[in-house]
């Protein structure tokens, strides 16, 4: 699709991307959407728990960074910017039927359409095995939401505190208590089904 790879820079500077974007740079907005689209689409789908839902609310995401690149704060972080876009995308298609998106560059819109997802697996997805990653996806789904939302976030997401902090709307405090809880909750209920720490039954060699 493009004729160059990611720079360095461009992958430390993912505000840059934006201004090139605003800018007429096609190619630059192309590089956010590969640069975030690993975590993006697992924290989605994590929080949704219905992968082809994850897809539909992955590409509202992007087409309402690319309406509203004006409007980002450049004093801000990019990252908790789209984040916080991709949770209130993902309560919104959750709550009600998804609404069609009226987006000002057809072009875009198509060559979201068009792009499969194939997003790598995260930390968190590499370290699970079948059953084990069901488990854990049927606990995250008992979890209560804010607590999961900061434990995607941060696993997921691989966002600090701070940010999570941002992205959510609360105190750095809060957002940690909630990582933990969370933490702790799908600790309890792996050992209760016989997981142990090491990601093994109970009595495995």
């Amino acid at each position: 699709m493009r004729d160059s790879e990611p720079t360095h820079a461009d992958k430390d500077e993912p505000e840059r991307l934006l201004e090139r974007y605003l800018a007429g740079d096609m190619t630059a907005f192309e590089i956010l959407v590969e640069l975030y689209q690993d975590r993006l689409y697992w924290f989605i789908e994590r929080l949704t728990g219905d992968p082809h839902l994850a897809e539909d609310v992955f590409q509202s995401v992007f087409l309402k960074v690319a309406n509203k690149a004006g409007d980002f704060d450049r004093r801000a972080s990019f990252s908790t910017w789209l984040f916080r876009i991709a949770r209130n995308c993902a309560i919104d298609e959750m709550r009600k039927q998804r609404r069609h998106l009226q987006f000002v560059d057809p072009g875009l819109e198509e060559w979201l359409g068009r792009r499969k997802i194939d997003a790598q697996p995260t930390p968190l997805e590499r370290t699970e095995g079948g059953e084990l990653q069901c488990l854990v996806r049927a606990l995250l789904a008992d979890i209560p939401a804010v607590q999961r939302e900061a434990f995607l976030l941060k696993e997921e997401a691989d966002l600090g505190f701070r940010e999570i902090a941002n992205v959510l709307g609360c105190g750095k405090e809060t957002a940690k208590s909630r990582f933990r809880l969370a933490v702790e909750k799908l600790r309890e209920g792996l050992t209760r089904m016989g997981w142990n720490p090491a990601g093994k039954r109970g009595g495995d060699a």
